[in-house]
């Protein structure tokens, strides 16, 4: 059953009791609900007045001393945990987090944890950083039942994706305000999403570095980014299936579109692990959960052609050619598959050279890679009637998709004598943070007219500047980037995508970046 509102909770992680005071008052000014005094971080514990620090920010903050076997820094004897832990909550904090395997031996809390006016409600938490906790739901149930337990908290490393959902099964489940995290990059969806399912709150950090667990987001990314305070039980989910996601421009671009719309959504990375066995769980799992309003998925590398051939009875016809699937539109226990990439490419070559489609018939094309973005590549210039070499590391992929699309496969080391009138890079050589690459000697460049390359990060790629530098025109891949995703948004939607607003936020995070990776070299 919901509990709303959910509150945003941030853990202070400082070693001395001014800097806790300063970090915790950031937090709270930057948006936070709690702040969660990590006590177990302080220097000199023992010396230090907890009460009077505790008190300074009284009902807006949570106290723990958490031990070693929790993930936590305190590795003192029990009765000294309860002593320090009975003097901080003499300040009134609103909640005490005590570990549930640490209850059963404590016996009588001297410290009145309870509803008792003018002391900490008790937030009964479990945490493993390893992975799964074994009899888990066993173990929330049992937590649920204890007459003193105002919330029920459950924390643990996330295995793989699906752990989100389990997390979201016990939301729903258990009758008490709960708490369910998954750490670690694969959880980010139970801590973004905790106020769909009605969880008593989520955590995060006050900013990069803070985190006082795997996969805390900062504050800021947290309300700014995904637009934390705006999401509720109707909000519908989108996000970009793949591995890595890391530095996937895809959440800001798509999160600003929905909110220039004013559509009630939110897009998120959702890390899935390489193996198409991985992606087929993930799908499972979803498709078998309707209500979490999962609406559409993009999808990319490595997970394409699994998509592809998860969705065989349900696609377009450039996806079909292409045998890749960038796109997933999800009904209920139904999903389609389309392929934005092919469109995308074709209409990011034809603006830029100021031609329709139909004028690139019998215009030599030379593509580098055999991968999906070069099926989608090929599939919409083999349409056009375009004369395509193909150029890949592996000869039977080039062989494979000259087979499909009735052009030339030639073997990588003969690119650079390559005769094409357009080049289009369909690798990921170049691609942040091996920007320094190239999939193609300057010398290569010399004879081509015109050069495209499909990485847009970063914007201007090694390979355009020096054909820049030869006089050739250039196609950046933010632009296919930024029409594929107006695709998708079109195709989720049914609204007319923001090209404008959704080129803007690309270049700005790009160039946000890039600034970024200067400072830290």
């Amino acid at each position: 059953m919901p509990h709303a509102p959910c509150r945003l909770i941030v853990p202070i992680t400082a070693s001395s009791p001014e800097a806790m005071l300063g970090q915790a008052r950031a937090a709270l000014d930057g948006g936070a609900d709690l702040v969660e005094l990590r006590l177990d971080f302080l220097e000199g514990l023992g010396e230090q007045d907890l009460e009077g620090l505790v008190r300074e920010l009284g009902d807006r903050c949570i106290i723990t001393l958490r031990p070693v076997d929790e993930g936590g820094r305190f590795d003192g004897a029990e009765s000294d945990r309860i002593r320090l832990l009975t003097q901080a909550a003499q300040g009134r904090p609103r909640f005490a987090d005590i570990e549930y395997r640490h209850l059963k031996r404590w016996g009588d809390l001297s410290w009145k944890i309870g509803p008792t006016p003018g002391h900490p409600r008790l937030i009964l938490s479990l945490h493993d950083c390893t992975g799964r906790p074994a009899k888990l739901q066993r173990t929330i149930q049992d937590m649920a039942a204890e007459p003193d337990c105002s919330v029920v908290k459950a924390a643990w490393s996330a295995r793989h994706i699906a752990d989100n959902f389990e997390a979201f099964d016990l939301l729903r489940a258990v009758p008490k305000p709960m708490i369910a995290v998954c750490m670690g990059e694969s959880g980010l969806l139970s801590r973004v999403l905790a106020a769909k399912f009605g969880a008593f709150g989520t955590y995060c950090s006050l900013g990069a570095g803070r985190e006082s667990a795997p996969g805390q987001l900062p504050l800021a990314e947290m309300k700014e980014l995904y637009r934390f305070d705006r999401i509720d039980a109707d909000t519908q989910v989108y996000g970009v299936v793949g591995c890595p996601l890391a530095h996937s421009m895809s959440p800001a671009i798509f999160n600003a579109a929905f909110e220039q719309a004013e559509i009630n959504a939110v897009y998120l990375p959702m890390l899935v692990q390489p193996a198409e066995d991985d992606f087929r769980d993930f799908v499972r799992e979803m498709l078998a959960r309707p209500w979490l309003g999962i609406g559409g998925l993009s999808v990319t590398l490595p997970h394409k052609e699994h998509a592809f051939r998860l969705c065989r009875e349900a696609l377009d016809e450039v996806s079909l050619a292409s045998g890749a699937v960038n796109t997933l539109i999800v009904t209920g226990e139904k999903m389609a598959g389309l392929n934005t990439d092919a469109p995308a490419a074709l209409e990011a070559l034809t603006v830029r050279l100021g031609c329709a489609p139909k004028d690139l018939s019998g215009v030599p094309v030379d593509v580098l890679g055999a991968g999906g973005v070069a099926r989608a590549v090929l599939a919409a210039l083999s349409n056009c009637g375009c004369k395509l070499t193909v150029y890949n590391r592996t000869p039977q992929r080039s062989a494979a998709l000259a087979g499909r699309f009735d052009c030339q496969a030639k073997p990588w080391e003969e690119r650079t004598a390559r005769q094409g009138q357009v080049l289009i890079n369909c690798t990921s050589v170049g691609m942040w943070p091996h920007s320094e690459r190239t999939p193609l000697p300057a010398a290569g460049l010399e004879s081509c007219p015109t050069v495209f390359d499909a990485v847009y990060n970063p914007a201007v790629t090694r390979l355009l500047s020096e054909a820049e530098a030869c006089g050739c025109k250039t196609v950046s891949g933010v632009e296919m980037f930024v029409r594929q995703a107006m695709g998708q948004f079109e195709a989720w939607t049914g609204r007319r995508p923001p090209h404008d607003l959704m080129a803007e936020v690309i270049r700005t995070r790009l160039a946000q970046a890039s600034s970024e990776d200067e400072a830290a070299q």
